[in-house]
């Protein structure tokens, strides 16, 4: 019985060490931008792109806290999405997202505050110079503290929030089906639920197939890169630069390493990091740093930037990486990985 219990810790051990990469010293190579966009815009957190178009969110106009832009042309062709407590209208966007369903492009926009998911047909969106495009709204749970939402393949969403895991699979509804996935293990050993989904705040970022999911936290120096097969969401490997550390002061969460992944993407059969370092000192975390993966998790390139960047999506068509940068202007960089 002892030897039978040493095998499966001996096996389990194994297991964690051969699906957790540990940064391995892959020298520092410096990227320029390929290309920029002179297109004026006010302070994006969140940028998705779509056939030749961005949504990046922070417009907060008359018309919409969206901006659609036509990469080609380098202009905004419309906004859309207006703030404000009406029954069309959004509160606050925690997440965006793009996809393609019976031939024609659709925009998500979850609104964390209000627990709904506004969905727009793009096609309209432009067409009515963003007056018009909302298809329809679906509500969750008011008891669900949910962050982010993203559309799964078979009418399915995944999303994470204040939750006991890490994941909250969702139906059509929004209605929870299951829900799976472990938080990043810490220093702190808190019980508190709150504390922990806290601490593990980051954002989801899925590949064109919605089959792939690339998770960051930003406190901590690991990237996490997972399978999605029916209702299940698999861990395959994640790759460590630092523990997720931190102390709770009265409830407040201070990091004690330096921030971590602020961003990520599936490019083809690699996976890309925007990998921060920079100490928590107040205000907000840039990064500038991308790290590339093969889908395996082996770290391949790290690229140094000149530019303070925040979040990025990446074109699948053309490969191309769309980056909001500051500095201290805001703008859009893109950038061409050799």
């Amino acid at each position: 019985m002892k030897m039978k219990s040493f095998i499966y810790i001996l096996a389990s051990f194994l297991f964690v060490a051969c699906n957790t990469k540990v940064d391995n010293k892959v020298n520092l190579e410096s990227l320029i931008p390929y290309d920029s966009l002179s297109t004026e815009i006010d302070a994006p957190t969140l940028i998705q792109c779509s056939d030749g178009l961005l949504f990046i969110n922070g417009t907060y106009g008359d018309k919409g806290m969206v901006s659609l832009i036509d990469v080609k042309d380098d202009s905004v062709l419309c906004t859309f999405a207006r703030k404000g407590q009406g029954g069309d209208e959004l509160l606050q966007i925690g997440s965006m997202d793009v996809f393609e369903e019976d031939g024609k492009n659709y925009i998500e926009l979850f609104d964390n505050l209000q627990r709904k998911l506004f969905v727009y047909s793009v096609d309209c969106i432009i067409g009515s110079d963003g007056i018009s495009g909302l298809e329809y709204i679906k509500k969750a749970d008011d008891n669900l503290r949910l962050l982010e939402m993203y559309k799964l393949n078979g009418q399915r969403y995944v999303s994470t929030g204040r939750l006991s895991t890490k994941f909250a699979l969702l139906d059509d509804s929004l209605k929870v089906k299951r829900t799976m996935g472990a938080y990043l293990p810490d220093n702190a050993s808190s019980t508190d639920t709150m504390i922990i989904s806290k601490a593990n705040y980051g954002r989801l970022y899925l590949s064109p197939d919605r089959k792939k999911m690339v998770s960051v936290v930003f406190m901590a120096g690991v990237l996490t890169f997972y399978d999605i097969e029916g209702d299940n969401i698999n861990k395959k490997w994640d790759y460590k630069i630092h523990d997720l550390e931190y102390r709770v002061d009265e409830k407040t969460i201070l990091p004690t390493q330096p921030m971590g992944y602020l961003a990520g993407g599936v490019l083809e059969d690699k996976v890309i990091g925007l990998y921060s370092g920079e100490k928590k000192e107040g205000g907000t975390n840039y990064a500038k740093e991308f790290h590339i993966f093969d889908i395996n998790g082996n770290l391949l390139k790290k690229y140094k930037v000149d530019h303070s960047l925040y979040n990025f999506c990446i074109d699948s068509s053309s490969g191309l990486i769309y980056a909001i940068a500051y500095d201290p202007e805001t703008k859009i960089l893109v950038y061409k990985m050799n």
